[in-house]
């Protein structure tokens, strides 16, 4: 086991996997609130409900 545990360097590997913001991964990262919860993504006002309807779509 790495020392580290994939914290440092170009590893990206966490305890509990990928790093999936790191570009290599290839995630679109999306618009958050930030003092949303995590079940807030589907309010009518969130800034990340209009960014997922995008992707659905494939825009």
């Amino acid at each position: 086991m790495k020392s580290d545990f994939g914290f440092g360097g170009d590893d990206h590997h966490l305890i509990h996997g990928r790093q999936t913001t790191a570009p290599e991964f290839g995630a679109q990262i999306l618009p958050t609130d930030p003092n949303g919860g995590h079940s807030d993504y589907w309010n009518a006002n969130s800034p990340t409900l209009p960014a997922m309807g995008r992707i659905i779509a494939g825009k």
